[in-house]
């Protein structure tokens, strides 16, 4: 046990340092909005996201390509614009998007989840394939309904560590009886490796962008924001 776990905080040293030593410009990740260019029956615009470069970001395609999942969580807010006074929060929607490199096949998956439930995955031989279907434009289904001017907000948080891995740990951590001791295959064992990676230097990033405003005119068969993805 402490062998395997001494090899992946010499693994994740070596991580960081080979991150240290990057340097000059490279392509980086980014985060976009636009308005669609339909409009509504009361005069709304949806909101379409760009996630531009994510495997090709240095950082993020060393991370998949040694079998970390990128998790990227999304969140999106429609505000009600009041000169003079706070804005208000009209509605907010989420969805992840997640990347995996299954090693053997060497093939790329990419998995939305909306409302808490897996769609069908997209597989991918290439990686520069997956990178050309994550650039696509992500257009949701939202639009407020009231009267008044709007615009919408989304960050992006790139994590190679999901939250059921954090919460795996801790219970790891604290000594949960419920827990077998973690081998290298287990999921427990997984989540441990990528924690130490994390520590070790691997990036946690978040990213955000707002969209213009619209005018919005009463539309009487809706009194209330969809929130459809």
């Amino acid at each position: 046990m402490r062998r395997w776990l001494l090899a992946l905080a010499l693994l994740a040293a070596q991580i960081a340092a080979a991150q240290a030593q990057e340097t000059g410009s490279r392509t980086t990740v980014s985060l976009s909005m636009a308005l669609d260019s339909t409009l509504q029956s009361n005069g709304a615009r949806m909101p379409i996201v760009y996630l531009r470069n994510l495997l090709v970001d240095e950082r993020w395609k060393e991370a998949l390509e040694k079998s970390l999942p990128l998790i990227v969580s999304y969140t999106m807010q429609t505000w009600r614009s009041r000169e003079g006074w706070i804005d208000e929060l009209a509605s907010e929607t989420s969805w992840q998007t997640i990347v995996t490199k299954e090693p053997l096949q060497e093939e790329y998956t990419v998995t939305f989840v909306v409302a808490n439930r897996r769609l069908r995955p997209s597989r991918f031989a290439l990686r520069d394939a997956a990178d050309r279907y994550l650039n696509l434009p992500q257009r949701i289904a939202i639009y407020p309904r009231r009267d008044g001017r709007f615009y919408y907000t989304v960050s992006a948080r790139i994590t190679a560590l999901s939250d059921r891995d954090i919460d795996q740990l801790e219970r790891f951590l604290a000594g949960d009886p419920t827990l077998d001791v973690p081998e290298q295959g287990t999921t427990v064992g997984r989540g441990i490796r990528r924690f130490l990676l994390r520590l070790a230097g691997l990036p946690s990033q978040v990213l955000q962008a707002r969209s213009e405003q619209f005018q919005v005119q009463h539309d009487d068969d809706d009194d209330e924001d969809d929130d459809a993805f």
